[in-house]
């Protein structure tokens, strides 16, 4: 491989590719939406564990059985 005369080696010119940086797009995508997914999920399971708030009636309210 040649050598510049600065005594490094040239660029790898296939980490500066269209279809690679098209890769790593879609990759870095799919985690952001990955993530995304996975604390809607979250916040879901955690609004459902919580307990029902107990209901106030008004005053003066019976229940009628009929």
């Amino acid at each position: 491989m040649k050598t510049f005369r600065t005594g490094t080696l040239p660029p790898d010119l296939k980490s500066f590719s269209l279809t690679n940086r098209k890769e790593n797009l879609k990759e870095a995508l799919h985690t952001i939406v990955t993530l995304i997914l996975m604390a809607a999920i979250f916040l879901l399971v955690m609004v459902a564990a919580v307990p029902p708030e107990p209901r106030e009636y008004p005053a003066g309210w019976e229940e009628v059985r009929g």
